[in-house]
């Protein structure tokens, strides 16, 4: 059978389409865009092999359907014989092709329509797996639906309705039916609270629903002038307290917005942070008030892991009272070499603004500060201001006067630093892998002993010291009775 249509899928801007059957008029030819009939002034027929439809203005997406309508109008025939006349070959052909034209198109329409199943079925529509649009909601108990429609019963069965009960009024009259007037969508007696004179009514045995004819009929026909009250509960709701399996949630459903940002036992905050026993910190993206076990059942070799480009570090704060608060870390030095450290962390005292070079040996440089400094040997500085190699941590090595100090002299550079900070933080030992020739050795750095010609008196038993006599390093010994 020929073809009464073409269809055309448009994905750039396009205003000519071929006409690829045979028609009588050029008022037979119909344009749709995306199923819409358009009006013969927005197009126009554009002679030529073949002929085309040439739209007033381009469509750059969607379906255009060109087709044949070759008016099939009882009041105004297309041909009309009259007696006496003289039968010509062009009023016989243009009768018969309009006559088969009008087949055709009836025949291209019964193909596209649904019809009924051949064979064993003949009662069974077959959609031949198309699917059906444009279905408007039931109202009768076997009516069809659309897929919305049924996501919507299941979501109100699962989750309970999210709209609100509904509440119909009737007085008796009467009759034992009464008609809803706008109409219901659930059969189910269960569905509905109904109550007669403010009496309760049982389900099933008092009274029976009809969602085809809308109605609600009682077993007993309620007393003239009663008062009726129907509530449309619809669905209880299912999840109430109690277990929900891991197969009831979805994949990664459960989102931090999902979590209490205040339970004292886990808790995250708004911006990820997670508490764990205390209230999640501002700065710290996980908080534990507890201990921490960690253990690995798989090798036995429980393991905690810090990284870090710029190193990592485990900080032990001892808050009792006079604690202390000291770092074990691994981090690269001045000249990017890393090492294991352990140092101790203090709170960084005022800066005295104004400190002047003194003098200079080969070892130490001496300088001036405006007020006491009130610096102890042994402690660690830090100097600024200096636009050279000065601006460094350094330790106090001797303490001259009450506003003169000495530091090891590490640079030859006279661009002194201007402003000097106490600041007790330090490594007190440090590991370090070194190569020198080839060769790995394991470098030990103890700084900030104490140091002179003969063992301080103050030492305590296994503590170090360093003899200057000779540079060697010396334990106290532990006294054994």
């Amino acid at each position: 059978m020929a073809n009464t249509f073409e269809d055309y899928t448009v994905s750039t801007s396009t205003s000519l389409f071929n006409i690829t059957f045979e028609y009588l008029e050029e008022a037979h030819i119909v344009v749709e865009i995306d199923g819409v009939i358009q009006a013969t002034s927005t197009y126009s027929i554009v002679a030529g092999s073949p002929n085309k439809v040439s739209l007033n203005t381009p469509v750059t997406s969607g379906v255009v359907r060109i087709r044949r309508d070759s008016n099939a109008d009882s009041d105004a025939p297309f041909v009309d014989f009259v007696n006496g006349s003289v039968l010509t070959e062009t009023d016989l052909d243009k009768s018969y092709r309009h006559n088969l034209y009008l087949n055709e198109e009836i025949g291209n329409l019964n193909q596209q329509s649904l019809q009924k199943q051949a064979g064993a079925n003949p009662e069974v529509w077959d959609a031949k797996t198309l699917k059906l649009v444009n279905v408007a909601d039931p109202t009768l108990v076997q009516d069809a639906v659309t897929k919305n429609y049924v996501d919507t019963q299941i979501s109100n069965t699962v989750t309970g309705s999210s709209s609100l009960p509904v509440k119909t009024k009737f007085t008796g009259a009467g009759s034992a039916t009464f008609t809803f007037s706008a109409g219901i969508t659930l059969a189910t007696a269960e569905a509905y609270e109904v109550a007669i004179d403010g009496v309760l009514q049982e389900p099933t045995t008092a009274y029976a629903l009809d969602a085809d004819a809308n109605t609600i009929t009682f077993t007993s026909t309620p007393p003239t002038g009663s008062n009726i009250v129907v509530v449309q509960r619809g669905y209880a709701v299912p999840v109430a307290s109690g277990t929900i399996a891991t197969s009831d949630i979805q994949d990664n459903a459960v989102t931090s917005a999902k979590i209490s940002a205040s339970d004292a036992n886990f808790n995250i905050s708004s911006g990820g942070n997670t508490g764990i026993g205390t209230t999640a910190s501002s700065s710290h993206q996980l908080s534990v008030d507890g201990d921490i076990l960690v253990t690995d059942s798989t090798d036995n070799f429980g393991a905690v892991i810090l990284k870090g480009s710029s190193g990592a570090a485990v900080q032990i704060f001892d808050e009792s009272t006079n604690g202390q608060v000291f770092n074990l870390s691994s981090n690269p030095d001045s000249q990017s070499r890393g090492g294991f450290g352990i140092g101790y962390i203090a709170t960084a005292g005022t800066p005295i603004t104004t400190v002047s070079h003194v003098s200079s040996t080969t070892t130490a440089t001496t300088f001036q500060t405006s007020t006491a400094h009130g610096f102890k040997e042994g402690q660690y500085v830090v100097f600024s201001g200096s636009s050279d190699t000065w601006n460094a941590v350094q330790e106090i090595i001797e303490v001259v006067s009450t506003t003169q100090f000495k530091v090891p002299k590490f640079t030859s550079s006279t661009n002194y630093p201007t402003t000097v900070t106490p600041n007790d933080t330090n490594s007190t030992f440090i590991i370090r892998r070194h190569e020198e020739s080839s060769v790995l050795y394991n470098m030990i750095k103890i700084m900030g002993l104490p140091q002179g010609t003969s063992e301080p008196s103050w030492l305590e038993p296994g503590q170090l010291w360093i003899d200057t006599a000779d540079n060697s390093l010396k334990i106290k010994p532990e006294v054994h009775s």
